[in-house]
């Protein structure tokens, strides 16, 4: 039966005089198979447009919300153009200023510790923009740039102890 539980419960225990009960009862609580008053979601009526637009428009304010929050996604594309042809740039100039051997150790050392890799490379193409490099550099001059940069980067560690003075409650006491 297409009736709750609750109703068919109601209807059990009142008998014959369910009947009577229901039609008083049906304005506070219509049953599923009167009519509703409110057209269905999916048909055209006022309660129905007013939802649909409501939901449109707040569907409408976080996508507006989002693309605020993360940036557009044409600017997106142009950003990464961007760093592609920077990233082009880098490679040209240390394929220009180092050697083979140097630019081997410069790219494991990028995959080891890509900070320090990069600290070199802007190095490197800061010294050859200003001409200060004669030639290409070799593997043994990176290992002196690498030398330079990791003195200037150098962490100093250092521990200090703080003793506090503890009561022993072992002394006498008098």
């Amino acid at each position: 039966r297409g009736l709750p539980a609750w109703e068919r419960s109601a209807q059990a225990r009142c008998g014959r005089r369910w009947g009577a009960r229901a039609t008083r009862l049906s304005s506070f609580w219509p049953s599923r198979s009167a009519a509703s008053p409110l057209p269905p979601s999916g048909a055209p009526g006022l309660g129905a447009t007013m939802a649909d637009e409501e939901l449109e428009a707040l569907r409408k304010q976080r996508l507006a919300e989002l693309q605020a929050k993360h940036g557009d996604p044409s600017s997106d594309v142009a950003q990464q153009e961007a760093k592609q042809r920077e990233a082009e740039m880098r490679n040209n100039i240390l394929a220009q200023v180092l050697d083979q051997a140097a630019r081997a150790r410069l790219s494991n050392l990028a995959l080891v510790k890509p900070e320090k890799a990069k600290a070199v490379e802007n190095y490197l193409i800061q010294m050859a923009r200003f001409g200060q490099l004669a030639g290409k550099v070799s593997d043994q001059g990176l290992i002196e740039i690498l030398e330079k940069v990791s003195q200037q980067t150098e962490k100093k560690t250092t521990v200090t102890f703080n003793r506090r003075k503890v009561l022993d409650s072992d002394e006498e006491e008098d």
